[in-house]
């Protein structure tokens, strides 16, 4: 009876795995339930590293799990045996010590190349003199209890200026070419998360960060509109903070940005014949 719960003991790991493989394979009943699909262009270096780190996970689970399963098949409860007390095996301490160390810094040092290119290494344009600067923000993104703010640079291009609009919880953006947005929070810690195109970036109130990325037009499904979710804590409507990604290729972008300007123009009209 005793080895029945060694069987029990290693089916654990084994149906873990399964389920893992059958959704990353899109098996049935499993489809669709790995992760979402990728519309970015830096995405697949995520998703690799995602990838390569589960399969490092899964291996040392299932080797822990067999050994353990062993352990109980090989020396079943009796009650005629004596235990024996060890004070460890330094060696060994020191193997399962060193193995793991290597492994993670070998994951820090694969991951660094992806961190620096997402993270550190903000795009830069060339200026007309022939000079460099780092991109300027297309959408400046404000999250807030609980809802996200996005302005627009508008038709210039530029944030702060007087053709800039305000849209609540709608992302239109550009494909096919690289794009930066900057981030803001106005009162608590949220996080803006598109994992479509695998961005995941905190955001502390009092600080100005930014995210970069390039939405790719042949991984987009037709008229398919995405989420952007909070993946922070922020408060009791946290579940509700939600907003919708709307990509658009350039010329639709420039459509949307000149409707917009007309809009607030005929407001400002409208607002000015008023008075």
């Amino acid at each position: 009876m005793n080895r029945f719960w060694s069987i029990l003991f290693f089916l654990v790991p084994i149906l873990g795995v399964g389920i893992c493989l059958m959704s990353a394979f899109g098996i049935y009943p499993l489809e669709h339930t790995w992760l979402p699909a990728d519309i970015s262009e830096s995405g697949k270096d995520i998703d690799f590293a995602f990838n390569l780190v589960m399969w490092i996970i899964g291996i040392v689970f299932v080797g822990t799990g067999l050994i353990l399963a062993m352990s109980m098949w090989s020396y079943p409860f009796n009650a005629d045996r004596k235990a024996t007390y060890s004070h460890g095996n330094t060696k060994l301490e020191i193997i399962w010590s060193v193995i793991p160390g290597v492994v993670l810094i070998g994951i820090f040092i694969f991951q660094a190349v992806y961190w620096e290119r997402q993270k550190i290494n903000q795009p830069v344009v060339t200026l007309a003199d022939g000079t460099t600067a780092l991109q300027q923000p297309i959408v400046k993104v404000v999250a807030r209890k609980f809802g996200w703010r996005f302005w627009y640079a508008g038709l210039d291009g530029e944030l702060g200026t007087s053709d800039d609009f305000v849209l609540e919880n709608e992302l239109h953006l550009p494909t096919d070419e690289p794009l930066v947005v900057q981030l803001e929070s106005e009162d608590v810690l949220h996080s803006f998360f598109l994992r479509n195109l695998r961005i995941k970036q905190d955001l502390i109130p009092g600080k100005k960060q930014f995210a970069w990325f390039t939405i790719v037009s042949e991984k987009i499904e037709q008229d398919k509109v995405y989420d952007i979710l909070c993946a922070e804590l922020c408060g009791w409507g946290h579940a509700r903070m939600n907003g919708r990604l709307y990509p658009k290729t350039k010329s639709d972008f420039q459509e949307f940005l000149k409707l917009n300007d007309l809009k607030q123009n005929g407001f400002a009209m409208n607002e000015a014949e008023e008075k």
